[in-house]
């Protein structure tokens, strides 16, 4: 069974995407008293 992927503006389309999805989940991460300091 053939299934074609999924594509959308959401995906992830290069570095500039990365960066994005990196930088929006530290800057929330950072916010969270339980999890900022595994990420520091």
């Amino acid at each position: 069974m053939h299934t074609e992927p999924h594509t959308s503006e959401s995906d992830i389309n290069g570095r500039e995407d990365v960066e994005l999805l990196v930088n929006a989940f530290y800057e929330k991460v950072l916010k969270d008293p339980l999890l900022a300091p595994i990420f520091t």
